[in-house]
């Protein structure tokens, strides 16, 4: 019964959303490849959208990832990235390594392209025992140029949580950075 209300409660906050803050921060982050690396050694905290490749071609594919760096305790999260529909296509989004995508863990996805919006939910299984501490790779999005012109990967603070076991925020969410990307598609 509380697995069921942990997962209720992480799909209600991804579409009722929750309160957070950002500091809206546009960077032009580059991960090297597009498997799941990621810039590594960071001392900060944040959750931060790279890029394997910037600038792009049209129809070319390439890879997004979100990244979380240094949180504690974590063992669901719940995010919505909007995106510049008429510039890139999502053709998929794979769960990365930060919560094992097994049978441990729960996760949804909704890709709305028309609106430009990619929601995604995970939490490891209540009774599993699992928390996860660190940074890792979130999410991997795959994209493809659609159209010439700027591009953006924005986190929206409003549905965005990561929380605990018993359900509360990570300590220090309300210090967390988000860092969006901003990227030219040629």
């Amino acid at each position: 019964m509380k697995q069921v209300l942990i997962w209720m409660g992480l799909g209600a906050l991804l579409l009722a959303g929750c309160s957070k803050s950002s500091d809206n921060g546009v960077g032009p982050t580059t991960a090297t490849g597009d498997d799941w690396t990621f810039p590594a050694n960071s001392t900060k905290f944040s959750a931060t959208i790279i890029t394997s490749k910037t600038p792009v071609a049209v129809g070319e594919v390439f890879y997004t990832k979100i990244v979380y760096y240094n949180i504690t305790q974590t063992f669901g999260t719940a995010i919505e990235v909007s995106y510049s529909p008429d510039k890139v296509r999502i053709l998929e989004l794979a769960p990365g390594p930060l919560i094992a995508n097994d049978s441990t863990s729960l996760n949804v996805i909704q890709i709305d392209s028309v609106a430009g919006k990619v929601s995604f939910g995970i939490t490891y299984k209540a009774g599993s025992g699992k928390v996860f501490s660190g940074s890792n790779v979130l999410a991997r999005l795959k994209c493809q140029g659609k159209a010439a012109g700027t591009a953006s990967f924005t986190i929206d603070p409003s549905t965005f949580t990561i929380v605990q076991s018993d359900g509360t925020v990570i300590p220090n969410f309300s210090t967390l950075v988000l860092e969006n990307l901003s990227m030219q598609v040629q």
